[in-house]
């Protein structure tokens, strides 16, 4: 997602080639038919379909590929047979009474049933992702990032999903919009379990891939999420 014209032009910020799109969204050229908003109304399989196939065909080179998923993103939507085979399994707890923020009035203990099943089909679509990663040999000479740009949105503006036990979500600068998801597979220098409290945003990715052990860089992929 860029800007329509100008130096913020998705071509111009190294994406590509053979990028098409209207307005803010861009996609990578493909044979394939568009999406089904019957069965992919998010185009999440084809997401992660695309990503597959350029895997397999940068797989004997270094690459980058960025997967901004728009399944966890309003409008929700998901696939008939996710709504069939998923339920939530049980309501969110109320905020507490002394929060008297708009976000602790409204919205914030709600939940949306299809939450969890759009949820669901972004992780079945990044699981596919790691697989072609696994099936490619490519597993450890690839470190795969997973983050959001910001906490889900519950607030005045819309009540899809809940934050709690943090405050508030997406546009406020309470824990519930500012702390997100973020998992990093590195090998060789990450280990699975373990947990970093160092606070960090995602400007850090840069400054801490460039000084991991030289033996990463042989050549090194990266998959970001």
């Amino acid at each position: 997602m860029a800007s329509r014209h100008g130096p913020l032009l998705a071509q111009r910020q190294g994406f590509g080639p053979g990028l098409t799109g209207q307005g803010e969204f861009f996609y990578p050229a493909t044979n394939l038919p568009p999406p089904d908003p019957r069965t992919d109304p998010k185009t999440t399989d084809r997401i992660a379909e695309e990503a597959v196939c350029f895997i397999e065909a940068n797989r004997d080179k270094p690459f980058f590929a960025y997967l901004p998923f728009l399944a966890v993103h309003i409008p929700i939507g998901a696939r008939p047979t996710w709504w069939r085979s998923t339920s939530v399994k049980r309501p969110m707890p109320r905020p507490t009474r002394g929060d008297r923020s708009t976000a602790g009035r409204r919205g914030w203990c709600k939940i949306s049933p299809s939450t969890p099943r759009w949820s669901s089909k972004m992780d079945s679509a990044i699981g596919r992702v790691l697989a072609a990663i696994d099936r490619c040999g490519l597993a450890q000479r690839t470190i795969v990032i997973f983050m959001s740009d910001n906490g889900g949105l519950s607030t005045a503006e819309g009540q899809p999903t809940s934050n709690l036990p943090f405050r508030a979500g997406k546009g406020w600068v309470y824990e519930g919009g500012i702390r997100e998801p973020w998992i990093i597979r590195a090998p060789g220098v990450t280990k699975p379990g373990s947990v970093c409290d160092t606070p960090v945003v995602s400007t850090d990715f840069y400054p801490t891939i460039s000084i991991w052990p030289a033996c990463l860089w042989r050549p090194i992929n990266t998959a970001t999420a």
